[in-house]
């Protein structure tokens, strides 16, 4: 009995002392001026502060709980293991977490993106934490993830559940002061939507589609059944979350997915190829498929209107995808009683009913749209002077654009007049790689101050 006790005590040793260490990173930022974070990762350090704590209690008094009833000693002892599972996938949260302080991030941008989901009544209390990923993508932590093995450890230590509505999202280290590629981050901010509500009308929606296909195909068996709802599931989702970010933020979304995935490649390019912008894998669907929902919901919105004739080859890609491809493929199983256009048919009827679903979501700002038209000329040629547009002059009178109006008329300037700012410098050639490059940078630092600027002074004005 002593031996068992010997090992149950060093066993709770073991993993107090992994636990040790992570508590301490968490309290130290209390203590520290410098860096300085955001409130919502502030929140979730303190939560695994205080979950650590938690459990380093519950270790503490482990070995004296075991020796009541050696005859359940080596079941309790599994609650070790458990628990350590939870902590080594906390612990590989947590140092991403604490490299993303202030200035590693578009600070800005993220306010501007959490100030106009918060607006929305039913979001205004989600907030997010970012992490930093040493991933050339974007990822985003399923809701469901970090916070299943933090509650996981709450439950075996009787602790503190996760705090709720606080979603983990990705951002590449490299991107830390990048603006045009952190237009991506509304769809990784999708996911944590799409995981806390949306999800459920959704699977509706997917079984429903179904069961249309059930009446063509015949019944089908429950594992070619399940096999079609988690692929459509997951197809749909990545569509969902494209069609959030649209919502929220407008076609920069579109054309920052464009330059991420080198969508560009299909301007000018051999017609009726097959390669990889046309398959549909198993996690996410076909970038032609993709952006043939971003073009259906931006016409929606009457954002088309006003970007269809920029000359531009993102623009050209999603003109390219007007119309629905008819050269998509499936590169993931699909059940022989199905094929993959019957599957395909599925995904495109759910498609057609998420657009009005996402839009109920998260209603697009019409004035958003309207601003833009009035004020983007305006924008442009502030940035053609390199005067930082936080401020403007239209129709004899000062405005302070809005983030989506800034948003999208830097992306304009970005795609159609970049070559027009370079002109104005003298020394510099805008036919040069390395002088766009170095001005496609300063432009993104200008437009971060702009969206600081947005909130300071429409702030001060209320």
């Amino acid at each position: 009995m002593e031996l068992l006790t010997d090992t149950v005590r060093k066993e709770a040793t073991d993993l107090y002392r992994f636990i040790d260490p992570l508590i301490r990173m968490c309290a130290d930022i209390r203590d520290r001026e410098y860096p300085v974070y955001p409130e919502p990762t502030l929140k979730f350090l303190r939560h695994i502060e205080c979950l650590g704590r938690e459990t380093q209690e519950f270790l503490s008094n482990f070995p004296v709980e075991v020796s009541k009833d050696p005859r359940t000693a080596y079941s309790k002892r599994q609650k070790l293991l458990s628990l350590r599972a939870g902590w080594e996938i906390l612990h590989e949260d947590l140092r991403p977490a604490l490299a993303a302080d202030t200035l590693h991030l578009p600070t800005p941008l993220i306010l501007a993106l959490q100030d106009k989901i918060n607006a929305t009544d039913d979001l205004q209390d989600v907030k997010f934490t970012l992490f930093h990923t040493d991933r050339a993508n974007y990822l985003q932590v399923p809701s469901g993830l970090a916070r299943e093995f933090a509650d996981d450890i709450a439950d075996l230590v009787s602790g503190t559940h996760f705090p709720p509505r606080l979603g983990l999202v990705g951002i590449p280290y490299s991107q830390g002061d990048g603006f045009f590629l952190n237009c991506l981050l509304p769809h990784e901010m999708g996911h944590f939507i799409y995981q806390e509500g949306a999800v459920a009308h959704i699977e509706n929606e997917i079984d429903r589609a179904l069961e249309r296909m059930e009446q063509d195909t015949g019944p089908l068996n429950d594992q070619d059944l399940s096999l079609c709802r988690d692929t459509l599931g997951r197809w749909v989702e990545e569509t969902f979350c494209d069609l959030f970010a649209i919502c929220l933020i407008g076609p920069a979304y579109s054309f920052a997915l464009i330059e991420l995935t080198g969508a560009s490649l299909l301007v000018g390019g051999p017609s009726g190829r097959i390669d990889d912008f046309y398959f549909f894998v198993q996690d996410h669907p076909a970038e032609i498929a993709r952006f043939h929902s971003h073009y259906n919901l931006l016409n929606d919105l009457g954002w088309w209107r006003d970007i269809e004739n920029w000359a531009s080859s993102s623009v050209d890609v999603l003109k390219l995808c007007k119309d629905k491809s008819t050269d998509l493929h499936v590169t993931s199983t699909v059940p022989d009683q199905v094929g993959e256009a019957r599957l395909l048919q599925c995904y495109w009827e759910v498609c057609d009913w998420l657009r009005p679903f996402v839009s109920s979501i998260l209603p697009p700002c019409s004035a958003d749209l309207t601003q833009f038209e009035t004020q983007a000329d305006t924008v442009s040629e502030y940035l053609r002077r390199a005067v930082i547009p936080s401020s403007i002059i239209v129709g004899k009178l000062m405005v302070h654009p809005t983030p989506v109006v800034l948003i999208n008329a830097a992306f304009r300037f970005f795609l159609t007049s970049l070559s027009t700012l370079i002109d104005n410098i003298d020394g510099k050639d805008k036919d040069s790689v390395a002088d766009r490059s170095k001005y496609s940078e300063r432009l993104e630092l200008w437009m971060l101050k702009a969206l600081e600027d947005h909130r300071l002074l429409t702030r001060q004005a209320t």
